[in-house]
């Protein structure tokens, strides 16, 4: 099964080298690193680091490109580069690219060793088309394994996409797990660690708060009451 990694990052150039390296040698298994991010500083850091970038019109990036990019400043009408556009970006893209399933990364977690064949193991025993890894944080889990398959089905109500597009930032991963729970398809492995190092989890030990994060907790607000709304709409359409 061939997996593609998501990565969108935001004003964290900084950030790529550690978390590709942190990527390569965590999973050794099948796998596409495919980044989403804009800025010169960005597109250096992803050249020298052998990436190929994904253009619209185009290659096709060769089998053996296992690092790519895809410069979300171009033909992106969502200016304020939310995350849920982005990843239904890289989400398309890797189903294009052939993926088999998909993984909601970030620029601020640890892979650790073997948390890719682990969640692997669990999708194929529950027979399920989501799995939840564990952050060591969040009961719920956050971050979710899903077979491009299942992207028709991941927005009750937006075929393809893997995340509402409404939201600013919080709560869509919340509503795409409900979505998985009503359709039977999700499961948890608890022994696939990907481990979130936001700061609000461990102060500034490994993360600085910084503007990337107060963007994300900015529209808190419009985002829960968007979730609750959806919410009943899930309910009344799967339930």
């Amino acid at each position: 099964m061939s997996t593609a990694i998501l990565v969108p990052s935001l004003g964290r150039p900084h950030r790529v080298e550690t978390v590709v390296h942190n990527i390569d040698r965590s999973t050794p298994q099948d796998h596409l690193q495919i980044w989403c991010a804009h800025g010169q500083e960005y597109r250096e850091t992803f050249l020298d680091l052998g990436f190929t970038e994904l253009l619209e019109a185009g290659k096709v990036p060769g089998e053996e490109e296992h690092r790519l990019f895809l410069d979300d400043s171009v033909n992106n009408p969502d200016e304020d580069y939310r995350y849920v556009t982005r990843n239904n970006m890289l989400a398309r893209a890797a189903k294009f690219l052939g993926a088999n399933a998909i993984f909601f990364g970030q620029d601020d977690v640890l892979f650790a060793p073997g948390w890719l064949p682990e969640a692997q193991s669990v999708m194929e025993y529950e027979g399920k088309e989501v799995v939840l890894v564990n952050d060591l944080h969040n009961p719920g889990g956050t971050a979710a394994l899903m077979l491009t398959s299942y992207m028709d089905k991941a927005v009750f109500d937006s075929p393809g996409d893997v995340f509402h597009g409404g939201y600013r930032h919080n709560f869509a991963d919340n509503e795409q797990h409900f979505t998985a729970l009503m359709r039977n398809a999700i499961a948890r492995a608890e022994r696939s660690v990907v481990e979130h190092l936001n700061p609000i989890f461990h102060g500034e030990k490994y993360m600085k708060v910084d503007d990337t994060y107060r963007l994300s907790a900015y529209g808190w607000e419009h985002d829960q009451k968007l979730w609750q709304q959806r919410r009943q709409l899930i309910e009344e359409a799967l339930g």
